[in-house]
């Protein structure tokens, strides 16, 4: 009896203490919410949460958001705002949203050690600030653009990413532009023109790597020509991808 006591007093004071965190994180969410946008949290559910860590500038991606809240039903709408460590997620109802509130609150979304790790601090709120609402939706494909699930595996996403080495990258095809790095492969894209370079093929081609994506993407018929010319961007944190025209007037086949 005596034992199960002592158990039973550590696991009280160990919930008080995250308790207590918890309650810590949750006001400064507050005050965050009061700051940017000038509203208070609600102290009773509603159908539209704040999430705080989950925006943008913590490098959260909207896809992310749908993902984890999506697995609730009800969702509605995933806003997210350029610059801002936070998103709004909106619900058809409040008990839908209430489902999503008790099991992602504190919820690790990047569960890696160190400045990657982001925990996800929920608050209800009465309504998403107009400004923010009326942002357009882009989570609906546009007439001639299709998103193919799972293309690539997690194992071949690791390369990718590995292969990409911004800090020690010695390409003479480096550039920093206004808001993001760039990198081009096969043929350089001009921005003076707004054109690909046809006439200087680069070194190398698209690379080992690249090249083997690019004859996949040819041989499951989604495209007529093979691909030679590959751009990468790196957009700096806060900005995500922001909105652009690229006219490659010289290509003949589709733009992946």
């Amino acid at each position: 009896m005596k034992n199960e006591s002592m158990n039973c007093d550590a696991t009280q004071k160990k919930s008080t203490k995250q308790d207590r965190k918890l309650g810590k994180k949750l006001n400064k969410c507050r005050h965050l919410l009061l700051k940017h946008e000038n509203i208070k949290p609600s102290y009773h559910s509603t159908k539209d949460i704040f999430v705080a860590n989950g925006g943008l500038l913590n490098q959260i991606q909207h896809h992310e958001m749908v993902e984890v809240f999506g697995q609730y039903s009800g969702l509605d709408r995933v806003f997210m705002v350029e610059g801002k460590p936070y998103s709004f997620v909106s619900f058809k109802t409040s008990s839908f949203a209430e489902k999503a509130f008790k099991y992602l609150q504190a919820f690790e979304l990047h569960d890696k050690p160190g400045p990657e790790k982001v925990v996800l601090y929920l608050l209800y709120v009465n309504d998403v600030p107009a400004y923010i609402r009326n942002i357009p939706d882009t989570s609906t494909l546009p007439p001639g653009l299709h998103l193919i699930q799972d293309f690539i595996d997690e194992a071949l996403e690791q390369q990718l990413v590995s292969s990409l080495q911004w800090d020690t990258s010695t390409l003479e095809t480096d550039q920093v532009l206004k808001q993001r790095k760039v990198q081009h492969f096969g043929y350089r894209f001009c921005y003076d023109t707004n054109d690909v370079d046809r006439v200087n093929p680069l070194p190398g081609g698209l690379g080992v790597l690249y090249q083997g994506i690019a004859d996949r993407i040819l041989t499951s018929d989604l495209v007529k020509y093979p691909l030679d010319q590959l751009t990468i961007n790196q957009y700096q944190p806060g900005h995500g991808n922001v909105l652009k025209l690229c006219l490659h007037y010289q290509t003949l086949c589709d733009v992946i």
